[in-house]
């Protein structure tokens, strides 16, 4: 005889009883989940139908008579599926190519009091995109199709005067991570003219300068054969950040993908850009993820040649700080000292 549980398993010799639950996740109480049983007995008379408590409906199957009946055991129960859809508790994709299965906002519901119940914090958006912060708006590209992210970020951009919605994106951005920061700069791109006062505050500002360079010249409808404004050329630093930003988007510490850094390499790098100038242009950045997209790149990218390369230069860099932190605590402490 044998009994399965989720995460036990078991072993069933010849002749065991089986019960076979098809447990029914509802978006009501727990107490009141319904089940659906298949109970199969020891062969021993003709097919008949029970109902088992505290099951709502079970068919009970009978071996054809005459054969012998086996030795008795205790029956097996065995989780088969969660029947979400016949409890009304998702939204099947409209279109066969589309394998995306949502959960209804009732059971969206019933799950966050799961979740607050068992002491994990599900914070809740407010329905008006008005009412929704800048933050919470790009907080909602991580859990939505882009035409969903579309239509959102559309809503709340026309319960906003554009002025204002670009300051409030563009400060997100400043203090975002990366992926943040360039999801932002999409949305207020799509302002157009509406954001040229907020771009332009930003060109003192680091984290934003260059892609304030970059939508001041295209709003501008500068061409490269015109002469650009010295306060819209783009520096350095300004091309290390932007670069340093696209490369840490796909430098994962968990699960980071060979193909993706490759990728993201290659639209980093510029046109006959040559790579190993490039690494070391991303380690002389001030990007603060310079370091950590060097070690990735070093460790993932499918290319031998750019991923010694990209350790060499990780190496130089390490070295270079930590001079930079020696020199620094020696003047700050009064008690420098020449090193040959």
């Amino acid at each position: 005889m044998a009994l399965l549980l989720p995460g036990v398993g078991s072993v069933t010799p010849a002749g065991a009883a089986i019960l076979a639950v098809f447990p029914i996740v509802p978006v009501a109480p727990i107490a009141t989940v319904a089940l659906t049983v298949n109970v199969t007995l020891p062969p021993d008379g003709s097919v008949g139908m029970t109902m088992p408590a505290p099951c709502i409906n079970a068919t009970v199957v009978f071996g054809a008579a005459g054969h012998a009946a086996p030795p008795l055991a205790l029956p097996q129960l065995t989780p088969v599926m969660f029947r979400f859809v016949a409890a009304g508790s998702v939204n099947t994709a409209p279109s066969a190519d589309d394998e995306t299965i949502r959960l209804t906002p009732l059971a969206l519901h019933e799950m966050r009091l799961q979740f607050t119940g068992a002491g994990v914090e599900v914070p809740l958006l407010p329905q008006s995109p008005a009412q929704t912060s800048a933050a919470q708006l790009l907080a909602l590209a991580d859990g939505v199709s882009d035409d969903e992210f579309e239509a959102d970020s559309a809503a709340w951009l026309a319960a906003r005067d554009p002025q204002q919605a670009a300051t409030e994106l563009l400060d997100v951005a400043a203090s975002g991570d990366p992926e943040d920061r360039l999801l932002a700069v999409a949305v207020v791109s799509d302002l157009g003219a509406a954001a040229e006062p907020a771009w332009r505050d930003r060109l003192g500002t680091l984290e934003l300068r260059p892609y304030a360079k970059v939508a001041l010249v295209q709003l501008g409808g500068l061409t490269g054969k015109d002469a650009l404004p010295a306060e819209l050329e783009a520096d350095s630093d300004d091309l290390a950040w932007m670069a340093t930003d696209l490369l840490a988007i796909v430098c994962d510490d968990e699960d980071t993908d060979a193909d993706e850094i490759s990728e993201a390499f290659a639209e980093a790098l510029p046109p006959d850009g040559d790579p190993a100038a490039f690494l070391d242009l991303i380690s002389r950045g001030r990007h603060p993820d310079a370091l950590d997209v060097l070690e990735h790149i070093g460790e993932y990218h499918p290319d031998k040649a750019i991923a010694k390369e990209a350790r060499k230069v990780a190496y130089k860099a390490t070295m270079r700080e930590a001079a930079r932190q020696r020199a620094s605590s020696g003047s700050g402490s009064g008690e420098g000292t020449a090193r040959p």
